[in-house]
């Protein structure tokens, strides 16, 4: 097997993360195009000199970005995970939300109920595809650096009891929520005020979270 220099297994429905390829010291082409794999291309299969063809088309991978040599031909389409932070892409490695992924706690049925990011070094915008989740019940973004407005979508989610965005770098009017949501927007100098007043400081180490631009939504 350690010679082997070629590996298409496309469109087979296969789930879990890349296996370690790391003593196929001359493979040379591989395609995962089409099929479920999840969690966070390793930089042991990354670091392979032997390779120059990569196709990981059609999955759902995250995690950074994986950065191949210049001489790999790499298609990554459709890659719309990759970005996340590792402590995402580390404590996500299924396709399910609710088997056990950080940050996430979910009700009988695998519906999403709460979703904690607090403290988690997230920066960028809040995304409106929270509003996707009508089962949320508290949504928690607090202590990290958060900019751009509290969307209103978020004022339309049906079940949502807690919003707590404290001390973040958030800025702009708070639109009416529904009597009964504990909206906590402390540590925000800038809520109410038409744009930031200082640049966000970018956490170390931190990339930004997939789903936007220019600072990605979270």
């Amino acid at each position: 097997m350690t010679s082997l220099n070629s590996v298409r297994l496309d469109g087979n429905q296969f789930m879990g993360p890349i296996p370690d390829f790391s003593n196929l010291t001359q493979l040379s082409n591989v395609s995962f195009r089409d099929n479920i794999l999840t969690g966070v291309v390793s930089a042991s299969f990354v670091s392979l000199h032997s390779l120059k063809t990569v196709s990981l088309i059609n999955n759902l991978l995250h995690g950074p970005t994986p950065k191949f040599g210049r001489n790999v031909d790499l298609d990554m389409r459709q890659g719309k995970g990759f970005g996340y932070l590792k402590v995402f892409a580390n404590n996500w490695p299924r396709n399910d939300p609710c088997d056990s992924w950080n940050g996430i706690v979910c009700l009988s049925g695998s519906k999403v109920s709460v979703v904690n990011f607090s403290s988690m070094g997230l920066s960028g915008t809040i995304s409106p595809k929270f509003s996707l989740l009508p089962s949320i019940t508290k949504l928690i973004l607090s202590d990290n650096f958060i900019t751009g407005t509290i969307l209103t979508e978020l004022t339309k989610l049906p079940n949502l009891v807690e919003l707590n965005v404290s001390n973040n770098k958030l800025f702009g009017n708070v639109s009416s929520f529904k009597n009964g949501v504990k909206v906590s927007i402390d540590g925000n100098p800038d809520i109410g005020k038409d744009k930031s007043s200082a640049p966000l400081p970018s956490p170390p180490g931190s990339p930004t979270v997939p789903g936007g631009g220019g600072g990605e939504k979270i």
